[in-house]
């Protein structure tokens, strides 16, 4: 073989090689369709980046071309949860919505406008007992869509009152309860409930000073008899 041919065979090789690194690299970036319903405007960025630089900024739907990998997407509206919501590329094509979750000051400025329709299902849906239960101020979660409070008995300055939680649910402007007062929710119970929601939830104290004296309905709703809850 001669010299000619050993320095073509050596360019046809490399070439070879070229070819696969960037058909590997073609290969790798996918198709990705991006959701933005309420038009919520995010910074997108790859999640290995330690600085965390801007690959795109997205204020609408689009479809964007990523490699394999782990993206993140962050907004600075304060009206919305600034904590990074991610997603993964790998080997195929996506499909990614973002609809961050309102910022907690936003849902405490929403609760008051919600705040009567919600007692007034606690109320009658629990009218036989609740009398004898104090309701706590509860929270707004997600976009306003659920909301969950506790509903502590009332009971003499010597005992410890059982603190129940209940949680509602927002659907086509009624709410409605989805998981019935119980010391503690489960994500295996409800696992159709964001787990977060769940755990806030059961991390509310319920306690407070009226829920000690049997005398004090001022933060009770009216009812009948106390007696345990029951699912209803």
């Amino acid at each position: 073989m001669n010299k000619k041919r050993i320095i073509f065979a050596i360019v046809v090789a490399l070439v070879f090689i070229a070819g696969l690194i960037i058909l590997s690299i073609v290969l790798s970036y996918h198709k990705i369709t991006i959701s933005d319903p309420n038009s919520v405007s995010v910074s997108l960025y790859n999640s290995a980046d330690k600085d965390k630089k801007t690959i795109s900024t997205i204020s609408s739907s689009t479809t964007l071309s990523l490699k394999d990998g782990e993206y993140c997407s962050v907004t600075s509206d304060n009206a919305y949860d600034t904590a990074p919501s991610c997603f993964t590329v790998q080997g195929k094509e996506v499909s990614v919505t973002i609809n961050p979750n309102y910022s907690e000051s936003r849902l405490t400025a929403l609760l008051p406008s919600e705040i009567s329709a919600i007692n007034n299902v606690i109320t009658t849906k629990y009218a036989g007992i609740i009398k004898q239960y104090t309701v706590g101020s509860g929270k707004l979660y997600g976009q306003g869509q659920w909301y969950g409070t506790t509903l502590a008995q009332i009971v003499g300055p010597s005992d410890r009152p059982d603190i129940y939680r209940v949680l509602l649910q927002k659907s086509n402007d009624a709410w409605k309860i989805v998981a019935y007062p119980q010391i503690s929710l489960s994500k295996y119970d409800y696992p159709q409930v964001p787990y977060n929601i769940l755990k806030d939830i059961n991390e509310q104290s319920g306690y407070s000073a009226e829920m000690f004296d049997s005398s004090n309905s001022k933060n009770s709703l009216s009812g009948g008899s106390g007696t345990p809850i029951e699912q209803r």
